[in-house]
């Protein structure tokens, strides 16, 4: 029951961090500065193309809605798009019931500081993996979000991947990661209090 508890926690930890991180462009514009464009783009027109594209990923946008910047990527590039909006609602389905599970295990005090601390492990080898074999996670996790092989992009055809170099996905893993960490120390903090 503990490592169940301890997963759920790291469950709930991670996407909060994966969707406060991919849906808000100062994040972002934070990022490419440290990460270059794979391309001639100017400062000015990455910012709003993530603008844009960050918008549209965010928000379930109404059928037949257009992407403000649509007549600039492919038809393939848009479909990717979409499929990042379903990722990005499926992960808010399960943030939301392991955000409320975490309120009543903290309200009742069923959350024991063992299973906060099977979390931090847990989300630490998990990192310790990633991290150190990015571009191989990055590669191996994609054909099983996007079964249809629509992830692939060059950045000298595609201006999605001239935004978005695998440099600035791995910048923004490590910053969940090192968010996810520090909120599931302060949470074991917490439950030790108890």
């Amino acid at each position: 029951m503990t490592a169940l508890r301890g997963l759920l926690v790291v469950i709930g930890v991670v996407a909060l961090w994966y969707w406060l991180i991919m849906a808000t462009p100062p994040v972002h514009r934070a990022i490419f500065a440290v990460v270059p464009p794979d391309g001639a783009l100017s400062s000015g027109e990455r910012n709003a193309l993530d603008q844009d594209v960050t918008a549209f990923v965010r928000y379930l946008p109404p059928a037949g809605e257009e992407l403000s910047t649509s007549a600039r990527l492919s038809q393939a590039e848009i479909r990717h798009l979409e499929d990042v909006m379903a990722i990005n609602g499926i992960l808010l389905v399960y943030m939301i019931p392991a955000v409320l599970i975490g309120l009543v295990l903290a309200r009742f005090r069923l959350t024991e500081p063992l299973a906060i601390t099977w979390s931090v492990g847990l989300l630490a080898l998990i990192g310790a993996v990633t991290i150190v074999g990015f571009d191989g996670a990055f590669t191996a996790i994609h054909p099983f979000l996007f079964p249809a092989g629509n992830w692939t992009f060059s950045p000298d055809q595609y201006l999605l991947t001239q935004v978005y170099p695998i440099g600035f996905f791995a910048a923004a893993w490590g910053l969940i990661l090192l968010l996810s960490g520090g909120t599931l120390l302060v949470l074991r903090l917490v439950a030790r209090r108890q």
